[in-house]
Parts: structure tokens; C-alpha cells; sequence
């Protein structure tokens, strides 16, 4: 089984132009050069590393800490510390925004339920969701097998970013209404 120190690792030697970022503050993996922090959702631990949206410079849409981004992760079963899912995703964090609800429609209506096909990716779709305590935040993802490679998530990171980023950023340019 793959780890997320692998995955990041294969990622920014193969991806120069578009690496994972450095994270700051607290909960900063050691030995990581801080492209990974842990962290707990519902009370499960895991870890994640972020890529940006675009290393274009218009599409800086919010500051870089509301975190318009790709992301890795890995979650873990609190008892035993054992993998129990592995996905990758877009994300939009941000506390409101005006056009929280108009971004959720466009999502919903292009990728919603949207088969990447890839032999890696074994047929899974793309699921849409918004944040249960925060709805501002949206969360489009695609979850991996516990048996998959760095190399079948970086592919499938890769194909995630060439049917979303171009469609994304031109919405949140305001080009797709």
C-alpha cells in the first residue's frame, strides 16, 4: 500500500511546474519539507498535500489560506492508525462568498457524478459536496482503492485537473455564468 509521503514525492518529480505547496502553522508533518499536514475529520485522522488551482497568476481568486485548491489525502481509522480511504479533490474553502451557490450548481451540473475514465481509476466518479457546517465550503473528489499506486493517483490527480481546472477557472473569472 501506497503512502501519501510516496504520492507527494512521485508528484513534484514529476510535476515541476505545478508542486505541492509548502504549508504553514501547526500540525506540519515532520520529515516533509512541510508539503503535508495531518489533521482529524470526524474524529478520523489524516493527512493531506495541496497543489493550487493554477500556477497562473490571474486566477489567484482568493488569498492563498482560504484554500482554492487540488488536494491529496489520506484518512486513517483512529484506533488502529490503518488506511481507510485514499482521495483526491478540488476544494474551496472560504468563509462566504457571494457565489457560493451559483459555484455549486455549475459543479453539480458539469462534473456531478462525472466518470473519469482511466484504467486507473478503476471507473469511480466524481461526487459533490458541500461543507456540513460551513456550506461555503465545496468539496469535488474522487476516492481511490486502498490497493492504489502513487503512480495510479498521480494519473489520476493528472486527469482530474485536465477535466476541471480550465472549466473551474474560467467560472470563477466570471467567463462561465
Amino acid at each position: 500500500m501506497t503512502t501519501i509521503e510516496e504520492v507527494v514525492k512521485m508528484w513534484d518529480k514529476t510535476h515541476t511546474n505545478m508542486q505541492t505547496e509548502v504549508q504553514k502553522g501547526t500540525n506540519v508533518v515532520e520529515g516533509t519539507n512541510g508539503k503535508i499536514k495531518s489533521g482529524s475529520m470526524h474524529k478520523r485522522p489524516d493527512k493531506e498535500a495541496v497543489i493550487r488551482l493554477s500556477n497562473n497568476p490571474a486566477h489567484k481568486f482568493e488569498p492563498w489560506g482560504k484554500r482554492t485548491c487540488y488536494v491529496f489525502s489520506f484518512r486513517f481509522n483512529g484506533q488502529t492508525g490503518k488506511p481507510i480511504s485514499i482521495e483526491i479533490s478540488f476544494q474551496r474553502r472560504i468563509k462566504e462568498h457571494s457565489n457560493t451557490k451559483a459555484f455549486y450548481d455549475f459543479l453539480n451540473k458539469e462534473f456531478n457524478g462525472e466518470e473519469i475514465n482511466d484504467k486507473d481509476i478503476n471507473g469511480n466518479k466524481l461526487v459533490l459536496s458541500e461543507g456540513k457546517i460551513n456550506h461555503n465550503h465545496l468539496v469535488l473528489k474522487l476516492d481511490f482503492s486502498l490497493d492504489s499506486t502513487e503512480q495510479d493517483i498521480c494519473n489520476g490527480m493528472e486527469k482530474f485537473i485536465e477535466l476541471t481546472q480550465k472549466k473551474i477557472c474560467g467560472f470563477l473569472e466570471g467567463k462561465i455564468k
